[in-house]
């Protein structure tokens, strides 16, 4: 993990992750990606997208949707079958 980078995780059952934050230190905003958006823009768009929503103090300032690139596929399935061995 980066060094502005974090996990939120549910505060009932902390093994639940909800997602890996990324602070901007530019911009001052909190990088947020959805797995569950990512999940309904592969399904509407029928390729593989990541969605990233993006906060401020003030709250909600944008979601971004960027194709995955294939590299990156190759990544999260191993970094998904480390995770599944902890389980």
């Amino acid at each position: 993990m980066k060094k502005n980078d974090s996990e939120m995780r549910c505060p009932e059952h902390r093994f639940r992750l909800f997602g890996k934050i990324k602070v901007d230190q530019k911009t001052n905003c909190i990088e947020v990606k959805c797995r569950e958006c990512s999940k309904a823009y592969t399904k509407k768009y029928g390729k593989k997208v990541e969605v990233f929503h993006y906060f401020d103090l003030a709250g909600f300032v944008k979601t971004e949707v960027k194709p995955v690139k294939e590299e990156n596929k190759e990544r999260d399935v191993k970094n998904e079958s480390r995770s599944n061995d902890n389980s």
